[in-house]
């Protein structure tokens, strides 16, 4: 629990997130929230000049099980590749260790440039500097602009492990159809910790307004930050141990009929 809780804390208690579907979704009903109109990144664009308490805001999409490649070296099938925007840097706890992050220019004109973690160059580039070589990621080319500082692990998944691109270039390169964008989720930061409620409440009205929710409805959308996921988390798994002790508690009958019949024969037996 207090490894979730550090990884969380990692997250930035300024940063929440807006997505269609909920953080944890029972099964039954995931039909209703795949009805919700999806997000795009001309929603963060839109609260990117909108929304007065947001500093910053951010489209991503990401996609694992990628192999990515560089002349006749290749990575194992579990790169993770993220779409996004220029200012998904300032909502994550993540720095560039050289050359530069995307910029406003670089979605805008669909480049196929890459910003790539530490896993991934050390892997394909172990002795030279990966800025400015082309590496195939999706059967297509991507131009290395950057690479990122180490970054900690989170729910034990690697983030060093992932390259970044353009959300365009995600789009035309990893997508067939719309419908493959409708994980898209915005990644927000509010000006400081004090603001984060504020910024909540103004991005909720201005989406609800933008996505046409009518007043006596509820939000078509979720927001998730690191306290609200916490709190899911610690749900979640104190019914894990509930199922767990339950499972125990089975496998103690089981065992005791298991030694009953033992004796029974034994008995009989004699």
């Amino acid at each position: 629990d207090r490894a979730i809780e550090e990884q969380l804390s990692a997250l930035g208690s300024e940063s929440f997130v807006v997505q269609k579907f909920p953080p944890v979704m029972v099964s039954h009903n995931w039909r209703e929230y795949a009805r919700r109109k999806d997000f795009t990144y001309d929603d963060a664009i839109f609260l990117q000049t909108t929304a007065a308490n947001v500093s910053a805001a951010t489209a991503v999409i990401n996609r694992g099980g990628q192999t990515i490649k560089y002349k006749d070296k290749k990575t194992a099938p579990n790169v993770r590749v993220v779409g996004t925007m220029s200012e998904y840097l300032s909502t994550q706890a993540l720095d560039l260790a050289s050359g530069r992050f995307l910029t406003g220019d670089d979605v805008s004109h669909t480049r196929q440039v890459a910003i790539i973690g530490r896993d991934v160059a050390t892997e394909l580039f172990p002795y030279i500097d990966p800025v400015d070589r082309r590496i195939l990621a999706g059967g297509q080319g991507f131009l290395v602009i950057g690479v990122l500082e180490q970054a900690p692990t989170t729910f034990g998944q690697s983030a060093d492990n992932v390259i970044i691109i353009p959300i365009t270039a995600y789009e035309k390169v990893f997508t067939t159809s719309r419908r493959q964008m409708s994980n898209t989720g915005l990644f927000l930061r509010a000006w400081d910790t004090k603001s984060v409620d504020q910024a909540i409440d103004e991005v909720v009205a201005l989406l609800r307004v933008r996505r046409k929710v009518p007043l006596a409805e509820e939000n078509d959308f979720e927001v998730v930050t690191a306290e609200s996921l916490m709190n899911t988390l610690a749900d979640f798994t104190f019914y894990i141990r509930i199922a767990a002790i339950g499972i125990a508690g089975i496998s103690l009958l089981v065992a005791g009929i298991g030694i009953m019949n033992v004796m029974l024969v034994s008995v009989m037996e004699r």
